[in-house]
């Protein structure tokens, strides 16, 4: 007998103002609905092209709209905004579906608009509190008016899922309907050949401790303390993989010191998990979002048995301070750095940390996200 569940035949349609290429949280969301019984179809913005149009991952269908990169004006970001609403909004007409996913709040407004027009539920997936995290970029007066139009439109959402506990008490002012739907990840196994190999690859000595941070290269992600702790201590391999404002900087520092190594953009990072001893995240005190960031490397490090090196900030510092799963730096210098890598490079320190990742697992797993998910569209029903 083919079991059923709430969700069985339900059809979603998702938003997405990236090319998917991947989104792991989108697809994790995607194929767990599929498996839960649904249909479901991720319409994406391809910013850059080069991507396939069209594709079917692990049974979900994925629809890419290319629409260049907006240039960096405000006038320029509000002309590429419309046209890419209107983009979906017209290849929406082409779709069958019952429920409409908007992922954060780029694609909350023609999320309102298509769920209204379809007189169809519409749930919004709040990855960020976006007016904040855009902040250095963004004039305050359009701040603002992201602030108020996101609150506005919430009255129209039918459930708001989010991260994590801080973003649920901040949209939780704003709507009555929160449920926390976290980053996380099944316990994997690292393939220790493929760190082997990445290694090789990159000139990084078998016996070197090897710091890894991969992700996004903003500025207030503290690479620069990375950087400095490579030119102190050569003895420590520095591994930097992703994108962002800071690449110039880290190219730069990967040209003059040998042991930092840097491995650009992944679709697949995980023979650079493999390849390291200890995860690094560190987000600047002063940014007005460190004391809620919820960050992806601490939820990889809890999956993979990895030892995190963090700042004290947000879900990531508290958490290690508490369980003692990695070092947290206090203050983020230098010689914290040093001292936290002479600590795990103790084996019976090494064993605490593991174990206390391990103790996590459960409590962090995308089992019990899926469970939330799953329960959000059932109570549409």
């Amino acid at each position: 007998m083919v079991s059923v569940t709430p969700v069985t035949g339900r059809q979603v349609l998702m938003l997405l103002d990236n090319a998917c290429n991947p989104d792991w949280r989108v697809l994790k969301e995607a194929t767990t609905l599929v498996a839960a019984g649904a249909s479901v179809t991720i319409l994406a913005w391809d910013r850059e092209g080069g991507v396939q149009p069209s594709e079917v991952r692990d049974g979900v269908v994925i629809e890419r709209i290319h629409i260049p990169r907006p240039h960096r004006s405000l006038a320029g970001k509000m002309v590429s905004s419309g046209r890419v609403w209107r983009a979906f909004w017209q290849r929406a007409r082409a779709f069958t579906f019952d429920t409409v996913h908007a992922h954060d709040f780029t694609m909350l407004p023609i999320g309102v608009a298509i769920a209204t027009r379809r007189r169809v539920p519409l749930v919004y997936d709040a990855h960020e509190i976006y007016w904040l995290m855009v902040r250095a970029s963004t004039p305050r007066a359009l701040q603002l008016g992201m602030r108020r139009t996101e609150i506005a439109l919430l009255s129209r959402v039918d459930r708001l899922i989010t991260v994590s506990g801080h973003l649920a008490d901040y949209f939780g002012r704003h709507h009555g309907d929160v449920t926390v739907v976290g980053n996380w990840y099944n316990p994997t196994a690292v393939d220790a050949r493929a760190g082997q190999h990445v290694r090789a690859d990159l000139g990084i000595p078998d016996d070197a401790f090897c710091i890894a941070c991969i992700g996004s290269l903003g500025p207030e992600r503290m690479h620069s303390l990375l950087i400095d702790y490579a030119a102190a201590y050569p003895d420590t391999a520095i591994l930097i993989a992703g994108r962002g404002a800071g690449e110039g900087a880290v190219c730069e520092a990967a040209g003059r010191l040998p042991n930092v190594h840097f491995a650009g953009w992944r679709s697949n990072p995980d023979p650079l998990y493999a390849a390291a001893d200890a995860l690094f995240y560190g987000l600047d005190s002063d940014d007005p979002y460190s004391k809620i960031s919820s960050p992806n490397t601490l939820f990889l490090s809890i999956a993979r048995q990895i030892p995190l090196i963090t700042t004290p900030t947000g879900e990531a510092g508290t958490l290690i301070a508490q369980s003692g799963a990695g070092e947290v730096l206090r203050p983020a210098t230098v010689a914290a750095m040093r001292t936290a890598v002479e600590h795990l490079r103790e084996a019976s320190r090494r064993e605490q940390v593991r174990t206390s990742l391990a103790t996590l697992q459960d409590r962090y797993s995308w089992d019990r996200a899926a469970e939330e998910l799953v329960g959000v569209y059932a109570s549409l029903l």
